[in-house]
């Protein structure tokens, strides 16, 4: 494995967690294989017993593409260790799961992907597991809200969609006070723009993609989103944009104290209803309509219409999550070209 002590962030997305296999490959190979032989019952007992590092069943995650994947993740958000899952959601069950039991109490911080909210509110109280929502603007009650029975304080910094930012460093003191983890999903962030482990949180998430070009590409995303949402907040179409570049008082201080860029996403609140928003979705010409995020290509959303598509409505009133709001994950297209067809698409009376 490489050793990239020291190195730079593009370097280590490169090179953190490769091995040279015996054909030459110059990063590790896919290894579609289910399951790996040994030389000896004494070498695979080494393996299952935890006594030396090796592969052995794919299903349990010892397989090489997955564990430099792993190496690689964990290199960049300067942890100790890193597990692939599935999925992001995968992630964040496993997680939940892990640490806490039957009667005991998460507490989740402002606004989260559709299915976390789904997977906290209606999944886990099946099984005695309950959490206490608090909106952004109720984060000073955190204290108010810990237990002896809470294990976990879960937040997204930038969050999705609103793009609220937390105090990682104030939140997680308060959390350990308590005797809880501090979980972060970093996902908007990236570890190219924020480490939440250096703020003091104890467990990153993240719903990834590729590594290698991670870098330079939301360096790209950061410049052509800043100029996105700045052309947004001028539009007289346009009745709110959420941005960490855009941020003013205390969450500017946030932003600063803890991002080193400001991300891919965006969201916007259009003066408009909900169908004549649809009707400026459906305009754009480069903007793929679509829920995903973090792509070389631009997508845009309503979260009504997918994200959030199952949060009850007054909920999503209640969080600022309005009809007419579109959330957008900007690609490497030329900022100039995104800000044209924005405008085609907003101009049309």
């Amino acid at each position: 494995m490489t050793d990239t002590t020291a190195q730079g962030l593009s370097t280590r997305s490169v090179h953190a967690g490769e091995r040279r296999d015996p054909q030459g490959a110059i990063h590790t190979p896919l290894y579609a294989h289910s399951t790996f032989a040994f030389d000896s019952t004494a070498d695979l007992l080494a393996v299952v017993e935890g006594r030396k590092p090796g592969n052995l069943y794919t299903r349990y995650g010892l397989n090489p593409t997955i564990r430099s994947t792993e190496d690689k993740l964990a290199d960049l958000e300067c942890g100790q260790q890193a597990l692939a899952f599935s999925s992001g959601m995968a992630a964040e069950a496993a997680t939940f799961l892990a640490h806490t039991r039957t009667g005991e109490h998460i507490v989740c911080l402002g606004d989260v992907y559709g299915g976390t909210f789904e997977l906290l509110g209606a999944n886990l109280p099946q099984l005695g597991i309950t959490t206490t929502f608090l909106r952004a603007d109720e984060a000073s009650r955190l204290g108010e809200v810990l237990t002896d029975r809470t294990r976990i304080v879960f937040f997204e910094t930038p969050s999705n969609p609103t793009l609220d930012v937390f105090d990682i460093a104030t939140l997680s003191a308060q959390a350990r006070a308590a005797g809880a983890l501090t979980v972060v999903d970093n996902t908007f962030a990236t570890p190219v723009n924020q480490n939440p482990l250096q703020h003091g949180a104890d467990l990153v998430i993240h719903s990834a993609r590729s590594i290698r070009s991670l870098p330079v590409r939301v360096r790209a995303q950061n410049a052509t989103a800043t100029a996105v949402a700045s052309f947004l907040a001028t539009h007289p179409r346009i009745s709110r944009v959420n941005y960490p570049g855009l941020a003013t008082g205390e969450a500017k201080r946030i932003v600063d104290a803890q991002m080193r860029g400001n991300g891919g996403m965006l969201s916007a609140v259009l003066d408009a209803p909900a169908e004549q928003t649809a009707a400026v979705v459906d305009r754009l010409r480069i903007f793929a309509i679509a829920p995903s995020l973090g792509g070389v290509e631009s997508l845009i959303t309503q979260p009504i219409t997918t994200t959030h598509h199952g949060l009850d409505p007054a909920e999503r009133t209640r969080r600022g999550i309005a009809d007419s709001m579109i959330r957008l994950s900007v690609g490497l297209e030329d900022a100039d070209d995104l800000i044209a067809d924005l405008a085609q698409a907003l101009d049309v009376s």
